[in-house]
């Protein structure tokens, strides 16, 4: 097959996922891995692999978290808006990140109970490169404290931009926040902004069937949205993680910390890999995966680990997983809360076209508790 054969083939299969992104999705099947475990189970799956999933994943989930003076943090893969859908119909995103986010929703609610939740998604960046900007709620309604839904995506069926996760910010939290970082060597501000997909979309998944709710409210405590930095540079990355593990010390601000994006993030690939091969990933997703394990579980301390993900972000195989950076930093964030003291589980990933489903626990500490 020539190579103009190729290209004009990958851009009709682009097009056709953009128009019709059902059928995109439909034609990927998957091998999961949970806490580094092989399983046949494809998207569609039986009671008997989801319980399978669940087995697993409680194996994989706050190993560390009890002894730890602070509340966990979590990295999860957000996929598009399809995502909210995996139970369903088993298409639209990876069945076995939708139950870790499920059991990682449960645990939150059950175990953690924490007093509020920030996360860190993808798909916000500050408008400058060393700045971080912190949501407050647009007023709007009834509910001036609600958290407007951002729907930034295209192409998708009419039903889904009709979604609600109705949340509520505060506004003397994300000043608090603002006021920490500032004090703290970051630029900061507070900014009045909706959360996006990257947040509202894997925390249906988390939380859309748990207890954490009231008559109106989806989720029952205050969700503040912080931005990544726009620039690619990771120390200023480390160091906001580092900077909101102040706010989830149990016996303090009892928050926590969630980071969305995902684990490989390679949109451009996507009608190549369903073209040519869409039973198997492309070939870097796999090794890439590989990679950042072996960053993550044999790096002897934290600065080994940053040395690692600096030297991953300048391979080749990074840009192939990353053509650009967004959806990788808050990995980058979550490994600056886990700190000095830190350590990191891989919870469960998996490899999909040009997609990376990975999920991760980051529990950090201090040099009085050892883990």
């Amino acid at each position: 097959m020539s190579k103009i054969t190729i290209l004009v083939s990958s851009l009709v299969a682009l097009i056709v996922a953009v128009i019709f992104p059902k059928l995109f999705f439909q034609s990927a099947k998957v091998t999961p891995v949970l806490t580094h475990m092989v399983s046949s189970a494809s998207a569609t799956s039986t009671a008997s692999d989801i319980t399978k999933y669940d087995q697993r994943l409680n194996m994989g989930i706050t190993s560390y978290a009890a002894a730890s003076p602070y509340n966990p943090s979590y990295f999860l893969s957000h996929g598009g808006p399809t995502f909210m859908y995996s139970e369903e119909n088993g298409k639209g995103g990876d069945m076995g990140a939708f139950r870790a986010l499920q059991k990682i929703g449960s645990h939150i609610v059950n175990d953690v109970k924490p007093a509020f939740i920030m996360v860190v998604s993808a798909h916000w960046e500050s408008s400058g490169h060393d700045n971080i900007e912190i949501t407050i709620p647009k007023p709007k309604g009834l509910k001036p404290d609600e958290n407007e839904l951002i729907y930034d995506f295209y192409g998708f069926p009419d039903h889904m931009y009709r979604e609600q996760f109705r949340t509520r910010g505060s506004r003397e939290l994300s000043q608090s926040i603002s006021d920490y970082l500032n004090e703290n060597g970051l630029k900061a501000s507070v900014t009045a902004r909706g959360i996006d997909h990257g947040t509202w979309v894997p925390f249906k998944v988390a939380f859309g069937k748990t207890g954490l709710t009231d008559d109106y409210w989806h989720l029952g405590v205050p969700l503040i949205q912080i931005s990544l930095a726009h620039t690619e540079k990771f120390a200023i990355h480390e160091q906001l993680g580092g900077l909101l593990r102040h706010f989830t010390e149990k016996s303090g601000a009892n928050g926590i910390l969630i980071n969305s994006g995902m684990s490989v993030h390679n949109l451009h690939d996507l009608g190549t890999a369903m073209y040519n091969h869409p039973n198997r990933p492309m070939s870097y997703v796999v090794p890439f995966h590989d990679k950042l394990r072996d960053i993550f579980t044999k790096s002897t301390d934290y600065e080994s680990r940053i040395e690692g993900l600096e030297k991953l972000h300048q391979e080749p195989i990074f840009r192939q997983a990353h053509p650009s950076v967004e959806h990788f930093m808050p990995i980058v964030v979550a490994d600056g809360f886990a700190g000095k003291y830190g350590k990191v589980k891989e919870v469960y990933n998996n490899a999909s076209l040009s997609l990376g489903w990975g999920v991760y626990e980051f529990i950090a500490s201090n040099k009085d508790v050892k883990l």
